[in-house]
């Protein structure tokens, strides 16, 4: 049994009970599938923060086109024509 020096962080075989996975590329799928973020660490091994689920949710962004000015607006001489 591994010895997990990071209270903050699930162990390896936490994180293979979590997945149900052993294999990196299979617990990378699963944890991607589940929504759980993590990070890739130097020795290949994927590391989860143990209050994955408190964690909040990046909200997408949403991007509103550029509309083109009213003929009544000011406009910087730059930007006419």
């Amino acid at each position: 049994m591994e010895i997990n020096l990071y209270a903050d962080f699930l162990s390896d075989e936490e994180v293979e009970h979590l997945t149900g996975r052993k294999k990196l590329k299979k617990v990378i799928e699963k944890l991607n599938e589940q929504g759980i973020p993590f990070v890739i660490n130097a020795h290949g091994k994927a590391i989860v923060r143990r209050d994955y689920p408190t964690q909040n949710k990046v909200k997408p962004q949403i991007i509103t086109p550029i509309t083109t000015p009213n003929e009544n607006e000011w406009m910087p001489a730059v930007l006419t024509n």
